[in-house]
This record gives structure tokens, C-alpha cells and sequence, in this order.
């Protein structure tokens, strides 16, 4: 019986134990929220963890990352003006392209067709010579010309020197992006060193918990295969019928105060999750009666008083409580009964019980009841406190005079 208990508490603090674990670290709370099984989360972390090791050891960490990106930027935002400044000159030189494609509109014929055409509006010396005109607006096709073509070189020379530039600066640019790509700030190893160290620490504590937890398992699980045994063997001593004898006593005087009621003593095996290793039951039928759950409680306290192992009682005390609600005819047979096996026995059976049931069961001993009389040991009353049980009265506050 012992056994079971103590098992049962094992298990129950076993229980206990892990969650106390899962609810003393709010950390591991949320590792195990998550809804993932602790060991799926290690393998997780694991890799990780491995990975970050190996990018920790290949980062190179530079002084002047800061400076070198700052310079990266600004070498940027000259490139772009550059480039800018390149398409300009580019859409400008397109421009003068198509100027000096350009022809004069008016054929000389044309031309010279119309100023025939004036000579009877206005004076012959009023119209300059046709030559004239013909050789200035070729001046002016050939001024334009040139200027055009000045402006081309200009324009193109200007490219040359911008493009160099832009190169320059791409290339600048571009080692100090190479070098940026190869190194990393401090704070960036920092923050993975950070992550690692904060990854790491959750793994320590799930491997922990995993730990912590199979070993309880592996408790729990020995502890219930003994559980089984116990059951097991538990069940053959409940087939055995160890208190037979007891029920066939407690039968015995139930049927000497209710002979047509049945009654036993029925001893089953506790299978349940709990501490106890058996179910002891006392029945009578008719038990919901108060009297006759009154002489139930009775039979097996005499049981056991008299039968019972591991105590050493030499009396048993019955109160007027138990005796009220029997029959008087059943009192009597019970004294009568209790008179009958303490005889010679060294006992002693003590009952506190009131003058109307004492006299009740007094007259159905007849003239054969003088013994109960003579068993009397004292007599209470409530007119004076030196009839009461200690010979004062208790409890109560007399006024003041």
C-alpha cells in the first residue's frame, strides 16, 4: 500500500517539476510556445549556430569601414553627376549633327526668280544685286557653319575630359565598393557575435530542458511499469480473499441486530491514478437509513477493535450520536452481544448515552439487565456544575454582580 503511494508521489512531483522548468524561465516559455518540439528546435539551432560560427571566422573586420563607405557615396553621387553632364554634351553634339545637316530651303533659281518678280514693284536701284544678296546669305550659311563646328569640338573635347573623369571615378568607386564587400564594420560583427551568443544560450537551455525531461521519462516510464506490477500483483492478492474472515465477522453481527439485511466487507483492487492500493468497502443494506448506518459504523469498529492488527486499543468509545437513531431492540442485542465477548477479554467498551435511550434499552433487558445498571460509571446533569463531566462549567462567563 505504501508502495503505491510513494510512487504516486513521485510521479505527481515528477510532474510538478517540469512545470515548474517550463514556467521559472520566461526564455525557454517562449522556445517551447512556439508549438515546436524541443528537439526539432535543437537540430535547428544547431545548424544555424554552425553556420554563424564559420561566417564569424571568415568576416574580416575593418577600422575605417565607416570611412570607406562614406567615400563610396560620395564617389557615387560625383559619378552620377558626370553621367548626367555626358548625356547633356551628348544630346547637344545630336543637335549640332542635325544643324550641319541642314541645307538652305530656297534653290538659287527660285531665288532668283523672285527678285525678277519685284522689279516692276520697285525701282531697279532700290533692289540690291541679286549676286549680292546670293553672296551674303552665303556668308551667313558659312558663319553658321563654322560656329557650329567650333561648338562641336568644344563639346567634344569636354566629353573626352568628363568621360575620363567618369572613368576615374567608377574605378574608385568600385575598389572601395570591392572593399566594402570583402570587410565588415564592427558593430556587424558585433551584432553576429550577438546572435550567436544569444542562439547558442537557447540552445544550452533547451539541451537542459531535453535533458532534464528524458530522464523523467525514463522515471516515469519505470515508475508506472512497477505501478503495473503492483496492480498485478495486487489483483492476486484481492483473488486470494485475505478477509473472508473479516467479512464473515462483520456479517455475524450485523445479522445478530438486522438478521433479513445483507451485508460484507469487500476488499478491490485500486487501479486509479491515485495513492490508494485498495478499496475497502463496508456495506449494509439498508444503509441509507440512519439507524442502520449507525450499526454499520458500530460492527466494524468492533472490528477492528477487536480483530484489527498493528494498534494496541484497549477500549473503544461509543457516543450517544451512534445510539440515537438504533431501535431500541437493537441496542439491547448489541449490548448484550458486546457484554457476551468482552468477557475475560481485558478490554473495555465505554458508551456516553442519554437517560431516555438508556431507559429504553434498560427495559428491554428485563430483570437479566441489572449489570447494565452496575456498569454505570457516572451520571450527568444539567442542575449543577458539579453533575457535569469535570465538575464545572466550561466555556461560559458568569455576569458581573
Amino acid at each position: 500500500m505504501l508502495r503505491k503511494a510513494q510512487q504516486r508521489e513521485r510521479v505527481i512531483a515528477i510532474d510538478s517539476a517540469r512545470k515548474l522548468l517550463r514556467q521559472s524561465d520566461t526564455r525557454l516559455r517562449e522556445l517551447l510556445r512556439t508549438g515546436m518540439d524541443a528537439r526539432a528546435q535543437i537540430a535547428e539551432l544547431s545548424e544555424r549556430i554552425q553556420t554563424l560560427r564559420s561566417r564569424l571566422q571568415t568576416m574580416q573586420v575593418a577600422d575605417d569601414y565607416e570611412r570607406m563607405r562614406q567615400e563610396a557615396d560620395a564617389l557615387t553621387q560625383q559619378l552620377r553627376q558626370r553621367e548626367s553632364r555626358l548625356a547633356q554634351i551628348d544630346f547637344q553634339l545630336a543637335g549640332i549633327e542635325q544643324a550641319l545637316q541642314r541645307r538652305a530651303d530656297i534653290e538659287r533659281e527660285v531665288l532668283l526668280a523672285f527678285y525678277r518678280g519685284l522689279e516692276h514693284v520697285f525701282k531697279p536701284q532700290a533692289l540690291a544685286d541679286f549676286a549680292t544678296v546670293e553672296a551674303f546669305h552665303r556668308s551667313l550659311a558659312e558663319q553658321r557653319h563654322r560656329r557650329l563646328s567650333r561648338d562641336r569640338l568644344r563639346l567634344q573635347d569636354e566629353r573626352r575630359r568628363v568621360e575620363d573623369e567618369r572613368a576615374q571615378l567608377a574605378r574608385q568607386r568600385d575598389e572601395r565598393l570591392a572593399y566594402l564587400g570583402s570587410h565588415h564594420a564592427l558593430d556587424d560583427y558585433q551584432a553576429v557575435a550577438a546572435e550567436l551568443a544569444r542562439m547558442q544560450a537557447d540552445l544550452d537551455l533547451l539541451q537542459r530542458y531535453r535533458s532534464a525531461s528524458e530522464a523523467w521519462d525514463a522515471e516515469e516510464l519505470e515508475l508506472r511499469r512497477n505501478l503495473a506490477e503492483d496492480d498485478r500483483l495486487a489483483a492476486d492478492y484481492v483473488a486470494e480473499q485475505p478477509l473472508a474472515w473479516a467479512d464473515r465477522r462483520f456479517r455475524e453481527l450485523i445479522h445478530a441486530l438486522y438478521p433479513r439485511e445483507a451485508a460484507g466487507i469487500v476488499l478491490g483492487n485500486n487501479t486509479g491514478d491515485n495513492k490508494l492500493r485498495y478499496d475497502l468497502k463496508v456495506q449494509v443494506q439498508g444503509q441509507g437509513s440512519d439507524g442502520i448506518n449507525a450499526a454499520r459504523i458500530m460492527a466494524f469498529d468492533w472490528l477492528v477493535f477487536r480483530h484489527g492488527a498493528h494498534h494496541t486499543m484497549r477500549h473503544l468509545w461509543h457516543d450517544n450520536g451512534l445510539f440515537d437513531p438504533i431501535d431500541p431492540n437493537q441496542r439491547a442485542a448489541w449490548l448484550r452481544r458486546v457484554r457476551a465477548e468482552l468477557a475475560g477479554s481485558g478490554m473495555q467498551y465505554i458508551l456516553s448515552i442519554n437517560t431516555e435511550n438508556y431507559a429504553s434499552t434498560r427495559e428491554l433487558l428485563g430483570e437479566d439487565g441489572a449489570w447494565l445498571d452496575e456498569a454505570v460509571i457516572v451520571r450527568l446533569r444539567g442542575d449543577a456544575d458539579a453533575h457535569k463531566l469535570l465538575g464545572e462549567r466550561i466555556g461560559v462567563v458568569e455576569p458581573s454582580p
